[in-house]
């Protein structure tokens, strides 16, 4: 629905908005995308609640029409719970179900600026990519973005992804996507005709909102949500190169081993190690942002985990075949959901 602006529209902007010469281009806009709705309308249950996010994820994993191997689900809601989703009860069966039939589960951290704990005892869970966000940022400047949650654990420097926590990170601020807030459709449509007369505010006409778009997804207190669209894509787009270059797609646990060997981490800086500490607002209400020194020397680490880096990730991809135990033997589709 181009006229949404809510944080559906964003996300699916980041996977697969429309190469069509305006507005925002997603990451993996070849992909076939099915949204299943968590929300519903009215008189039905409001998000995260348990019947309708088991109607959603029976869709999903419908054996005939839903997802099969080499695809990723993406979970982009806030569990009834109030738990991340990889500790939400309502949510681990079939979390585990979708990682058995080799999809790719891509879940946020969550942005309560809290630990996420111990990872829960949970069948499948190396196929699921537990994304942190990260300042934006090139190659090892990355930070913690200041609403994400993360890890004491260091999954940054270990020798090996460490399953159910936050390995892998993205930019959780700055994200330029469909929908949103629309503050840029907003700064190029002010004219006479979107002036309401009463309040003295702008709003957007039936044409600006075609063409809706922001550059501050993340910034609401879903800054690991817009990471994860990010990292979801990057995964739908090795899979599809996968299944291009050897005929076969990654098995779940090896997505995320090789997007892990292949990111970014970097040398220390200024003193802390890479994912550690994070930023948040100078003054409540404003959009400048500041680094906060002190989380960022604290002893205990908050780490994100390791920033993928595409480029890299093809390269090692090319340069040396995959054993068979990594890739999934029975085909694929091609397409996020």
């Amino acid at each position: 629905d181009p006229v949404a602006t809510a944080r559906g529209t964003a996300v699916l902007g980041v996977l697969a908005a429309a190469d069509n010469g305006f507005g925002v281009t997603g990451l993996s806009h070849e992909a076939t995308t099915t949204f299943y709705p968590t929300r519903g309308t009215e008189g039905s249950p409001g998000i995260g609640t348990t019947s309708r996010l088991e109607d959603a994820f029976v869709s999903a994993l419908d054996p005939v029409l839903g997802l099969g191997p080499g695809d990723v689900m993406l979970l982009a809601y806030t569990p009834a719970s109030g738990q991340t989703i990889v500790n939400d009860l309502a949510s681990q069966p079939f979390i585990s179900l979708a990682v058995s039939m080799g999809i790719t589960v891509v879940v946020p951290a969550g942005d309560q600026q809290a630990d996420v704990g111990e990872p829960p005892a949970l069948p499948g869970l190396e196929g699921v990519i537990v994304v942190a966000a990260s300042t934006p940022a090139k190659d090892d400047q990355y930070l913690r973005w200041w609403s994400s949650n993360y890890t004491t654990t260091d999954t940054v420097t270990a020798g090996a992804v460490t399953p159910g926590l936050p390995n892998l990170c993205a930019w959780g601020g700055g994200v330029v996507t469909t929908g949103g807030n629309a503050n840029l459709t907003t700064l190029t449509v002010q004219d006479a005709i979107d002036l309401d007369a009463e309040t003295g505010e702008y709003s957007l006409t039936s044409i600006g909102k075609e063409w809706s778009f922001t550059n501050d997804f993340g910034a609401n207190l879903d800054g690991s949500i817009a990471a994860a669209a990010q990292i979801a894509a990057v995964v739908a787009n090795v899979q599809g190169f996968s299944k291009e270059w050897y005929g076969a797609v990654l098995n779940p646990g090896k997505t995320q081993d090789f997007l892990w060997e292949s990111a970014t981490y970097g040398p220390e800086i200024a003193g802390y190690p890479a994912g550690r500490g994070g930023i948040g607002p100078a003054n409540a209400g404003d959009n400048i942002y500041t680094w906060d020194l002190d989380e960022v020397n604290a002893a205990e680490p908050r780490c994100v985990g390791r920033l993928p880096q595409l480029g890299r990730m093809l390269q090692q991809f090319t340069s040396a075949l995959p054993d068979e135990d990594d890739f999934w033997e029975f085909g694929c589709h091609e397409s996020i959901r």
